[in-house]
């Protein structure tokens, strides 16, 4: 009897004294006869109650069709039709029991249910079609045996923001023949954007054979009983759509507790998981989001917690907080009592944001009660965490006995939150394989598809085919073998899973597929059936699927099987998959056990319940009038029972349980075995054991009579007696434990079963005709040094089995497991030969037995007159050694001399500290078999050493020196710390806790400590939680080509803050906080933590990559340095909601990806003279904006822009020293751009977005149609030039914006402006080139200030090519210098006449600069200051106002000097000052 104390506070949860068997629903026999060409396939239902012994008569118009009884449930008649009809009578102890119903004549593979005639709520619209079928679940509400169809019906074209809709969702409870017993109208107040949060379950909680049901409903939602009344939940007045978006999150919630025959409310609360807790009012504050997809998540369950009666579970949220509840049912009032409570709002928590879109319940302890695996985490059935992976949210999960290998449950679950995927223990949440990185990892799938290897195989969107068994990659198996990440099921006539994927089923072995005619999904991509599940016929499941009419459609396979088993709905896991498989996002029901032809296991366990048994209570006895009959004992505590005289049941059931229980503690999780005893007589006549739970059956040391099989299926059976006619089964991980027993019918082991001759630390023997040890079964010897005795085996016949499996699990064939007892004062046991068993047959290779327990000591096995003996080597006391290799490269236990002691040759001995210098003769080290090491010394300068094989083990420090190489290439378990001091130290694995427990450099808490110039190499994908010590600057860690480095505990600096060197063209990634100085990537790619990496990161080659953390779940900041060196260049991936506050060094290019909405820089990056690209990679959920958030600016560097990405400059002012690219700048901010001094966009089409833009510097900005600035912001030239080239003065080079010239700044060429101002620079139209001609043209305005204009004329024709000009669309305003040139190609002639602008109006008093003309010519600008500015030329006449033909030329001004160029008859009324003919006066015009 093993037993741990419970504490006080957990007892409340569970009776010591309670049943850890359950009651299951009373099903008839599910009988269907599908036509097919054969005839009449007929299969039926195996019930729990007749999992032994009953068989089975088929009948046909009441004459039996088969002569013999039959062991399955199939059967096909040739001579059966259509009408037909067919029933089943079971065969027990040669009875027939009586006839079932008629069973369901089908003329395809399918039953269709027809949908009932549904009236809108207007009371008078026939809406019959405006249903589509979704999700479903089953229940036999009116304990006919049958399972009825509960089913959520969407209504089409439902729209939460449109109040004037009369009809919403409903769910209806219809049987099989479509009869429709009562319904629900969801309301107006239920509705999200996936229709998932609207659920139903059923079951029997109060006992009386009838499935209740129980539901969330809100306010308006309304129960069409059916009796033909209604009952309106909640207020039927509110009405709380519009406005909404993906979730209605408004209004009073109800748990209804429904009968489910009637529809009838038993009882309607307030939903106990409340959307606010007292004080809290705002969704996203209490939530995480403001529309309810956190709030809005619902779970519903009906767990056996206490192992007996089936509780209430609920659960509300999954990405943040987490709310659950377990209620219980009092049967005779339907009142509901809370059991326990659970949650977690405390971000940070490894409980905090577990869940998924769907989760399941299990007995992942095998204790018999049941836990909730709500995705990354398991809550116990006391209502506390059992254990978490932290991994947080994700989609899919799947959990069952996936490795028939290893004991218990697993789970394979793939993440959103920490991506990819994760294969580990259900109970512990021991990680065994882990894909690490990328993004979210929506889908996945485990069962067992192949027969090509053992266990299941299973897969995600983002993984290849993983092993159950070996939780490595599935190798040997056909590409394309892989199908998908849907639906598994049980279809076809063998014991492996298909993969049922949309509406087809897909066979993994051969690829064949077999089409579901007329089946459509749901759930869209999803593609999800209504339901799968075993409703009727044999173990193989049925399919439910909607059809393009509305109906639904139960699928069911008309292919023979020669397996037997019972329905899947009496496993206990499979039965609570009913009610989860309906929640969120469906997922497919998973069995609790494994079976498989390839592995042999080709039986179920019986199943779990108490229907069909008597119960036994504890002093009670099991007498004679219980013969014949199923007795269990199931007790949660120790209990004795006496077996009467001549007492014969058909079966003994015995439960003797444990008790796992968890406590919010991956760490403190405690079990408690119970003991069950019977005292007394033997059992006689044809009785059979059967042994369930964990815990153990005492069976008196009686000769036991009975003829039936002994199975222990989970447990201990202890038993000293004579067991001489009943054969005894160990089943995999089942215990036998004897001291004297006799077990004359012999005994079978499977893998991992365990026989203790003299029962458990205690040396005696056990007897027995046969012992068959399959692969992996254990016997335990213990030997005593104190007594030099050991135990004894004797048997007639021994059978080794051994697999040759490739891909199997640990041990492929039995284990000799060795408990050694030392004398006082010993760490080994003493030298020399022991028997341990005495067989007269043996069938096998005694060399094949593995031998566990003395690992120190080398030990092996002989047979010798028919004893098989084991021989412990002597062996000398350690000391210290050193390899030579002299004999060969074997380094093994005291076999082959390749070590030196004080210069001798030697054989290694455990405890040896071991050297490895520059004086071998062979360096290629193969351990042949565990090696114990005191100390592990390389010591290596010019010789280069490799080690693989088995395991270096004990407490010992390895240390590195010298400028040699040592490469680790096999799993090592030693105790101690690596000290790489020198040379490289390449290794392909290391510790860590998702899945590779031991590495080469031993366990997780083994430290790895690098000083000097020495180099950690990684030559392998390897995750890592071994802390790594960095102590000097000098040291390396090199990730090969192809390889990885998961630093799961990031790298600590020693005696200060040092920097590590990143060598090698792998990727190493930090998952965890660092405290280094500096981060040196000289090769590869490196992603950061998301938080403490290094002071400063510095890029020390081109190409290498760093990847901030991929964390969208999260808002962080990174304060690190980033340096850039010239000639280099380093390429960065931001964290998608990350603020980057660090500083940028250096000259080289600086490639940086924007990742995310919110990543955002507001670091000083003033200082860096290289170059910045900027661009974009979506890493997360939302598409990625490059945000900078400061005004330090890049005065000294480039920027560029790369297409598609919007470089978001906000608010902020700043400098940068040059642009370019294909991109966008966007801000509302100044850019003061130009200090470089560079050519600026001249082959770019980057864009300048509402930001004011001030250009700098003595560089040139190229302005074009192909990068015109459309959307930018006014625009100042303060130096350089802006160049403008677009002849089709089609486009606004600069939008809407204006241009101001000022200081030094230029603005020449031809294209089209929409305003200019000069206020200090110079506007100069025309090309650049050669002699100036083109013209600017603007829509608004042009203002000459200060400044000036300069305009060059090459010919008198006026067009585009004859001089530089101005068409101005607005106002033409002239008040500083206009400066005409004539070009080398110009002959001026008189009467040229040349246009030099045009304009809406003019304005101003110019400062006209005219070049001089040739002897005998003179200017006549009268009619140049005006709208259309002409200047002409004239003959020089020498005098004043007199033209070249004798008339006088008038010149008109204002009086305050502003020219005129008009006729005094067209002017206003004013004064004006006018000269001609040589003479100056004034006009007063009225």
């Amino acid at each position: 009897m093993k037993k741990q104390i419970l504490t006080v506070a957990l007892l409340v949860f569970g009776s010591l004294t309670g049943m850890a068997q359950r009651q299951f629903d009373n099903l008839d026999r599910g009988l269907i006869a599908i036509k097919q060409a054969g005839g009449m396939y007929c299969s039926w239902r195996i019930n729990a109650d007749e999992y032994y012994a009953t068989t089975y008569y088929l009948y046909r118009d009441g004459v039996k069709v088969n002569d013999k009884p039959l062991t399955v449930s199939n059967y096909t008649d040739p001579n059966g039709t259509l009408e037909s009809q067919y029933t089943v009578k079971a065969v027990h102890a040669g009875q027939e029991g009586p006839a079932s119903k008629v069973g369901y004549n089908l003329s395809n593979n399918w039953l269709e249910v027809k949908k009932p005639k549904r009236i809108s709520n207007d009371g008078q619209t026939d809406i019959t079609n405006k249903f589509e079928p979704n999700d479903a679940t089953i229940g036999d509400v009116d304990g006919d045996g049958e399972m009825e169809l509960i089913t959520k019906q969407l209504y089409i074209g439902q729209d939460p923001n449109d109040k004037t809709q009369k009809d919403f969702a409903r769910i209806e409870v219809q049987k099989l023949d479509g009869t429709l017993l009562w319904w629900i109208d969801c309301g107006p107040n239920m509705w999200d954007f996936q229709q998932n949060e609207i659920n139903i379950m059923a079951y029997d909680w109060d006992g009386d054979g009838k499935a209740e049901c129980v539901a969330r409903l809100q306010d308006n939602s309304v129960i069409h009983l059916a009796d033909g009344t209604t009952y309106t939940v909640g207020d039927a007045k509110k009405d709380y759509r519009g406005s909404v978006y993906n979730f209605l999150c408004q209004g009073d919630e109800f748990l209804v507790y429904m009968n489910g025959q009637t529809g009838k409310p038993y009882t309607v609360q307030e939903f106990p998981l409340k959307r606010f807790e007292a004080g809290e009012s705002d969704l996203n504050a209490a939530w995480g989001d403001n529309y309810g997809h956190r709030a809005m998540k619902f779970f519903f369950g009906a767990p056996y917690l206490d192992g007996r009666k089936p509780s209430i579970f609920l659960a509300r949220g999954i990405y943040t907080r987490h709310k659950m509840i377990a209620l219980d049912v009092d049967p005779k009032t339907h009142q509901l009592s809370v059991r326990w409570r659970w949650n977690n709002n405390n971000p940070g928590s490894a409980w905090y944001g577990q869940g998924y879109h769907n989760y399941s319940i299990a007995d992942v302890d095998l204790d018999g009660r049941d836990e909730i695996v709500f995705g990354s985490m398991v809550i116990d059935d006391n209502g506390h965490g059992l254990s978490t992976t932290g991994l947080g949210h994700g989609d899919a999960h799947h959990v069952g006995q996936f490795d028939p290998y290893r004991k218990g449950l697993q789970v394979f679950a793939c993440n959103e939150t920490q991506p990819a995927n994760n294969y580990r223990d259900a109970t512990t949440s021991k990680i065994f394989h882990r894909l690490a990185g990328g993004g979210d990892d929506g889908r996945c799938m485990m069962a067992n598809f192949t027969n090509r290897l053992p266990g299941a195989i299973g897969s995600s969107n983002h993984d290849r085919i993983l092993s159950a068994t070996t939780a490595k990659y599935a190798e040997d198996l056909p590409s394309g073998y892989w199908y998908g990440n849907v639906f598994r099921v049980y279809w076809d006539g063998d014991l492996l899973d298909e993969d049922n994927n949309g509406n087809s089923i897909h066979k993994f072995e051969d690829q064949s597929s077999i089409s579901l005619t007329g089946a459509l999904t749901n759930n869209s991509t999803k593609a999800t059936p209504c339901l799968q599940a075993d409703i009727f016929g044999d173990w193989r499941e049925e399919i439910v699927a909607r059809t393009e009419a509305g109906n639904m459609r139960i699928y069911t396979t008309n292919i023979p099987t020669k397996w037997r088993m019972a329905t899947l709905l009496s496993d206990k896991q499979y039965r609570n998959a009913m009610q989860t498989q309906m929640n969120g996002y469906n997922q497919p029901p998973h069995v609790s056990y494994f079976v498989g032809e390839l592995e042999g296991i080709t039986v179920a366990p019986p199943p779990e319940t108490t229907n069909g048994k008597t119960e036994v209570k504890n002093g009670g006895t099991i007498s004679t009038s219980l013969n014949g009959k199923q007795v269990i004992m199931a007790e949660t505590g120790d209990m004795t029972a006496t077996v009467a005289e001549g007492a014969q049941p058909e079966v003994f059931f015995d439960v003797a349980p444990s008790w796992t229980q968890g406590h919010d503690n991956n760490k403190n999780i405690t079990t408690s075995y119970y003991t069950h005893t019977l005292t007394g007589a033997a059992f006689t006549g044809s009785t059979r054991v059967t042994k369930q739970g964990e815990g153990t059956l005492v069976m008196p040391a009686v000769t036991q009579t009975y003829t039936g099989p002994t199975d222990v299926w989970f447990g201990t059976l202890r038993f000293d007696g004579v067991m001489q006619k009943s054969h005894v089964w160990l089943n995999r991980f089942a215990e036998l434990n004897s001291d004297g027993g006799n077990f004359q019918a012999g005994i079978s082991m499977d893998y991992g079963a365990i026989l203790r001759p003299g029962a458990e630390n205690h040396v005696g023997t056990v007897t027995v005709d046969s012992l068959k040890l399959g692969f992996g079964a254990r016997v335990v010897f213990d030997i005593d040094d104190n007594t030099k005795t050991t135990d004894k085996l004797t048997a007639k016949t021994l059978i080794i089995e051994k697999k040759d499996w490739n891909q199997g699990p640990q041990y492929n064939a039995p284990v000799f497991e060795i408990h050694p007892v030392y004398a006082s004062g010993k760490d080994r046991l003493a030298a020399g030969t022991y028997e341990l068993a005495d067989v007269a047959d043996i069938q096998g290779d005694i060399s094949d037995i593995t031998i566990d327990g003395i690992n120190n000591q080398k030990a092996e096995l002989s047979v010798a007159d028919g004893k098989i003996y084991i021989t412990i080597a002597d062996q000398r006391d350690a000391a210290a050694v050193e390899w030579q290799g002299a004999e060969d490269g074997n380094w093994d236990l005291l076999t082959t001399e390749n070590f030196t002691v004080g210069g001798l040759k030697d054989k290694f001995v455990s405890g040896d500290k071991v050297t490895f210098g520059d004086n071998a003769k062979r360096t290629d080290i193969t351990i042949k078999q565990p090696v114990k090491v005191g100390a592990l010394n390389f010591e290596n300068d010019s010789l280069n050493y490799t080690l693989t094989g088995d395991s270096i083990v004990g407490n010992a420090d390895l240390t590195k020196t010298g400028e040699g190489t040592v490469n680790i290439n096999n799993v090592n378990r030693f105790v101690g710390t690596t000290r790489v001091m020198g040379g490289k130290l390449n290794v392909a694995t290391l510790a860590n806790t998702n899945g590779q427990e031991y590495g080469a450099l031993g366990g997780v808490s083994n430290r790895i400590e690098l000083s000097g110039n020495a180099e950690l190499g990684i030559t392998g994908s390897v995750t890592n939680n071994q802390p790594i010590l960095v102590a000097s600057d000098d040291a390396a860690v090199n990730v090969a080509t192809n390889a990885s480095l998961n630093m799961k505990t990031g790298f600590a600096s020693t005696n200060g803050r040092h920097a590590l060197n990143k060598r090698g063209a792998g990727t190493l990634t930090l998952s965890a906080a660092s405290t280094l100085r500096c981060l040196n990537v000289e090769r590869g790619t490196v992603d950061l933590f998301d938080g403490a990496n290094a002071d400063t990161v510095r890029f020390v080659s081109t190409g290498t990559k760093v990847y901030d953390s991929n964390s969208m779940g999260s808002y962080s900041t990174n304060s690190s340095t980033f340096v850039v060196p010239e000639k280099v260049s380093g390429n960065f991936w931001m964290d998608p909601r990350c603020d980057y506050k660090g500083k940028l060094l250096g000259k080289g290019s600086f490639y940086v990806y924007a990742a995310g909405p919110r990543n955002t820089l507001s670091g000083d990056w003033s200082a860096f003279e290289g170059t910045v690209v900027a661009g974009q990679e979506q890493r997360s959920t939302y598409g990625p904006s490059f945000a900078w958030n400061n005004s330090y600016g890049l005065p000294k560097a480039t920027l560029q822009v790369t297409s598609g990405t919007t470089f978001e400059a906000g608010a902020n002012s700043m400098s940068i020293g040059h642009v370019k690219g294909d991109g966008t700048i966007n801000g509302t901010g100044t850019l003061t751009i130009g200090t470089l001094n560079e050519e600026m966009l001249k082959t770019s089409k980057l864009q300048i977005t509402g930001a004011r833009v001030r250009k700098v510097g003595s560089g040139i900005w190229n302005l074009a149609a192909t990068n015109a600035q459309a959307s930018i912001g006014a625009v100042t030239i303060a130096g350089g030039e802006l160049r403008l080239d677009d002849t089709s003065f089609k486009t606004l080079l600069l939008g809407k914006a204006g241009v101001t010239v000022t200081d030094s700044g230029l603005v020449q060429g031809r294209g089209k402006l929409q305003a200019i101002t000069v206020n200090g620079g110079t506007l100069a139209p025309g090309t650049y080139y050669g002699n100036h001609y083109g013209g600017i043209r603007t829509e608004g305005n042009v203002t000459l200030s200060k400044g000036r204009l300069e305009l060059t004329i090459t010919n008198n024709r006026n067009l585009a090519t004859s001089r530089s000009y101005l068409e101005v669309g607005g106002t033409l305003t002239l008040n500083d210098s206009v400066v005409v040139y004539l070009s080398d190609r110009y002959t001026p002639a008189v009467g040229d006449s040349i246009v030099l602008w045009t304009a809406g109006k003019f304005a101003g008093k110019p400062k006209v600069s005219l070049p001089t003309l040739p002897a005998g010519m003179m200017w006549d600008d009268s009619a140049l200051c005006g709208a259309n500015g002409v200047l002409k030329i004239a003959v020089n006449t020498g005098i004043y106002g007199i033209n070249a033909d004798g008339t006088s030329r008038r010149l008109i001004f204002t009086l305050d000097g502003k020219r005129v160029n008009d006729d005094l008859d067209n002017l206003p009324a004013g004064v004006y000052v006018v000269k001609e003919n040589g003479r100056t006066y004034k006009v007063n015009k009225r």
